[in-house]
């Protein structure tokens, strides 16, 4: 079987959601490294082909397929023109303080930003930027958290990967230098 043949389809299939490794060593019957192996290869493939659209990422032991992130000025044209907005500077700004402060209540959001953010966290949610799910205070408030897509989405590999103030503070400095 060419695994490298039926990974790329199970990738292109899998979308936002992507593939982890451990559901393909149980479905082929594959050792953890091997299944590793066809993935990493698959994933030198395409980064190494100039000639084409997509990259494989890899982010917590799951697999995704995207855009090459050199391709985004292009991509960004035709989504705008297309298909909408990407992200707003309200959306920008809400999205910062879940992924900062998560798991986050929109009662800690509003504080936080000075307005009702029921509408920006609505729209950060279809953009599946952002998930929600009940917590246990009483009324039982929704609780977010940022998604595998909001990662794939800034290129980290995880949560430890968000910059820190100091390393923002570091590149203002550097910045007002030149």
């Amino acid at each position: 079987m060419n695994f490298e043949a039926v990974f790329e389809s199970l990738l292109f299939l899998a979308g936002e959601d992507g593939i982890e490794v451990e559901k393909l060593t149980k479905t082929y019957q594959l050792s953890d490294e091997d299944a590793l192996s066809y993935m990493i290869k698959l994933q030198k493939l395409y980064k190494n082909d100039e000639n084409r659209g997509l990259e494989i990422v890899e982010v917590d032991q799951t697999f995704f397929m995207k855009t090459k992130g050199e391709l985004a000025p292009q991509i960004d044209l035709f989504l705008e023109k297309y298909m909408g907005k990407g992200l707003s500077n309200s959306e920008l700004n809400t999205l910062a303080i879940v992924a900062f402060r998560q798991p986050i209540m929109r009662v800690q959001v509003d504080e936080l930003r000075g307005v009702n953010s029921a509408q920006i966290l609505h729209n950060l949610e279809a953009k599946k930027m952002i998930r929600s799910t009940k917590s246990n205070a009483p009324g039982r408030p929704k609780v977010y958290r940022t998604t595998s897509y909001f990662l794939q989405y800034f290129d980290l590999k995880n949560l430890r990967e968000l910059p820190t103030l100091q390393t923002q503070q570091k590149d203002e400095k550097q910045k007002e230098l030149f």
